[in-house]
């Protein structure tokens, strides 16, 4: 046996090992140089047939250094002891016998990859290709497409349609995104299409690689990758000059949108594919979507349009401008009247979020290296572009009647939109005047003489001058006839209560309120009222412009005034007035030798400023000092010089806060309304347009025009109160000096005790 193996078995494999081997290794080089690809050599490692025959080779050469080491058997298993004592010699000869089996596979897989058609048919064989084979295919047929083999490029092309309709299949009416592989694949092959000198026969047209992802039949929507792909392959083909491939796609694209992206009414019957009657009612969603695709396919070449001007391809631009494949003509790609130029022109001007960076993020220009300019770059080639389409109106024909050319379109319903639009008319007024396209170029794209373009523009200015006025006319209408609404009266409404609401909060901690008469009291007038004209649109829906904490500054307004009465009263008062500086201030206090009887209010005043340390915040406006008094800190007010004082009385001396209702016949007046019950805030908001009489005393004062006061809102609102103090009582006052800013020195030595009497 001995014999055998070293005569028999090693000679079979070692002629096994020195065939295989560099067979195996001359194959993968083989295809390397066939199609260039790696991933055509990783498929065929990853292959069943490659894999048994290298786990089959490894195993028999294994066994064949096995058995000529194996060791002896010295056990006795009966009938079984002779098999197992050459067990490693069967095995050998086994895997040996199943090793040449192998090889003749391995021939087989051999064969398939070096015949490109074999090749094609084996990679697309399963129903669900993995995606690493996709793009192994995907190789291929790029490397038949430099090889020119027409055969198998036809079968190729007719795979690529036919998975293209497999994946759309069922999915009617939603977003389609091909898998990453098919725009991979797509981007790559237009690349080699456009490099290379001699055109394939089996893709005759150019761009069908790129059509293939037009649905027209299938009635499912393109996703924006979809979009992003075909951009990319027209820059790849701008960049090598393949006009005509544009121009291709742009027959395309036009049957597309004319034929099978037709627009419809809702419950309108149309033609579907995919119903047993192949017919369908138009529903809500189906009508939306188609409207939005039509938006979404038209921008498309609009930014096409705009690259096109960019790359200046004005012969190219020519062509597709007066591109039609129907007879009258008609250009569905390509804004026909101002009503559809206008609205595009506006929305490239707007400054809304969903407008900004829309062409820059969806349609890049390739090769442009601006930064943070590329987007307003991007925006003003398409502006151009639009202004092309502007004075192409010119050498239009009318087909029907009816037409207009220069029709205006219809206004946005918006207040903000019309707006919007008012201002951005002098921008495109201004682009038209300083010819932002040179005239030569003009004359290029279009069929027009420097006359004829002088005519056009002055028609474009008539026009967008007509468009102005009447935006004009409508924003003053708007503003005139619009209704308050009530949600944002009842929202200004509750600032205002809650503004006073905060105030108050401070202010009753040393002024309570009270109903009672206290007529052996002073009594001093504390008045919160304003009377406020405001574009009566701020208080509407709708908006020109953003009115920003508006409300917010009517209510600081009517507590500022009331709050300063309130403070004022104190000023008032007869009192002991001393000049202290912070590190003194407890001196000062025990030196007036106060007790609980005496209540301490610091008005705009830290207290950390004379009590650096141990000093205890018990709430948002009570302080204890050291010596555990109690310290208030209340605000005061800049205006009246009521800052840095600190104020000193009996508790008992402390005034109270009457609030009063306005009179009748100013609520009656100002159809003045209680919006705050326990403070009696009372407010109104009144559009003059609405109150004849308001209006007129507004005109009569001759300060405002009529047409402006009608736009106008008067807003009020009211604060009354009473501030009772009782008579000839003591009171300290302590200015609180800063040794930075205040002048003159401190009076410590003139304080006497407080007469709590």
């Amino acid at each position: 046996m001995d014999i055998f193996s070293k005569e028999i078995i090693i000679p079979i494999t070692a002629a096994i090992l020195g065939i295989a081997v560099p067979l195996l290794i001359g194959v993968i080089q083989r295809i390397d140089d066939k199609y260039e690809s790696t991933r055509l050599i990783q498929l065929f490692m990853n292959e069943r047939s490659t894999k048994h025959f290298l786990g089959l080779l490894a195993i028999t050469i294994f066994l064949l250094f096995y058995q000529l080491v194996a060791p002896p058997n010295y056990f006795d298993f009966g009938v079984l002891t002779k098999y197992i004592d050459y067990s490693a010699i069967i095995l050998a000869t086994i895997f040996c016998v199943l090793l040449t089996f192998s090889i003749f596979m391995i021939f087989r897989l051999i064969y398939i990859y070096n015949v490109p058609e074999k090749l094609q048919k084996h990679l697309i064989k399963r129903n669900d290709i993995p995606r690493n084979t996709r793009k192994a295919w995907f190789e291929l047929f790029i490397a038949m497409l430099k090889q020119n083999n027409v055969d198998v490029l036809r079968d190729c092309f007719q795979e690529l349609y036919n998975w293209t309709m497999s994946l759309r299949e069922g999915r009617q009416w939603t977003v389609m995104e091909y898998p990453p592989e098919l725009y991979e694949g797509i981007i790559s092959i237009n690349e080699q299409l456009c490099m290379q000198q001699k055109e394939a026969v089996s893709i005759k047209n150019g761009n069908d690689i790129v059509n293939v992802m037009l649905d027209g039949v299938q009635f499912t929507i393109m996703h924006q990758n979809t979009y992003r792909t075909i951009w990319t392959c027209l820059n790849q083909q701008l960049f090598y000059k393949r006009s005509e491939w544009i121009i291709k796609y742009w027959n395309a694209a036009n049957s597309l949108l004319l034929l099978h992206l037709a627009d419809f009414q809702l419950n309108e019957r149309i033609y579907v594919s995919y119903t047993p009657s192949g017919q369908a009612v138009a529903d809500s969603k189906m009508v939306e979507l188609r409207q939005k695709e039509r938006k979404e396919f038209k921008e498309f070449h609009i930014a096409l349009g705009g690259l096109l001007l960019f790359r200046k391809e004005h012969e190219l631009l020519n062509q597709i401008l007066y591109y039609t494949n129907s007879q009258p003509p008609h250009y569905v790609l390509i804004p026909g009247s101002l009503a559809e130029i206008i609205p595009l022109y506006m929305n490239l001007l707007s400054f809304s979020p969903d407008s900004m960076y829309k062409y820059e993020q969806k349609y890049p220009f390739f090769g442009l290296q601006a930064g943070v300019r590329n987007n307003s770059i991007i925006n003003g080639w398409i502006q151009k572009y639009l202004y092309i389409l502007m004075l192409r109106l010119a050498t239009l024909n009318r087909t029907y009647v009816y037409e207009d050319f220069y029709s205006l379109p219809a206004l946005p319903e918006s207040l903000s939109e019309k707006n919007e639009w008012l201002e951005n008319v002098p921008i495109i007024l201004k682009q038209i005047e300083q010819n932002s396209i040179p005239l030569e170029d003009i004359t290029t794209i279009l069929p027009l003489d420097q006359s004829r373009i002088y005519r056009a523009k002055h028609k474009l200015k008539n026009a967008l001058e007509s468009l102005s006025n009447s935006l004009t006319s409508a924003i003053q209408h708007q503003k005139v006839t619009q209704q308050l609404s009530e949600d944002e009266i009842q929202d200004f409404y509750q600032i205002a209560s809650d503004s006073i609401g905060r105030e108050m909060k401070w202010i009753t901690e040393v002024s309570v309120i009270t109903d009672d008469e206290h007529k052996s009291c002073n009594k001093f007038d504390c008045v919160g009222r304003i009377r406020q004209l405001m574009p009566a649109e701020a208080f509407c829906t709708d908006k020109t412009i953003g009115y920003v904490n508006f409300k917010e500054s009517f209510s600081a307004a009517t507590l500022y005034s009331f709050k300063n009465c309130w403070l004022r009263s104190f000023q008032y008062q007869p009192k002991s007035e001393y000049r202290v500086f912070p590190e003194n201030l407890d001196k000062a206090f025990q030196t007036l030798r106060l007790t609980d009887k005496q209540i301490i209010i610091g008005f705009h005043f830290n207290w950390y400023n004379a009590y650096p340390q141990n000093l205890r915040k018990e709430n948002e406006y009570k302080f204890k000092s050291p010596d555990n008094r109690l310290l208030y800190s209340l605000p005061g007010n800049h205006t009246i010089e009521f800052t840095n004082t600190v104020i000193i009385l009996n508790k008992s001396d402390l005034p109270k806060l009457k609030l009063l209702d306005p009179p009748s016949t100013l609520k009656d007046k100002f159809h003045l309304k209680c919006i705050n019950e326990q403070y009696k805030l009372y407010a109104s908001v009144i559009k003059l347009s609405e109150n004849e009489p308001l209006l007129n005393e507004y005109i009569s004062s001759g300060a405002y025009l009529e047409k402006e006061l009608k736009q106008m809102a008067l807003v009020c609102t009211e604060l009354d109160a009473q501030i009772l103090w009782k008579q000839n009582i003591p009171v300290v006052m302590i200015k609180v000096l800063d040794r930075f800013i205040d002048s003159g020195n401190e009076n410590l030595s003139e304080i006497r005790p407080f007469n709590a009497d």
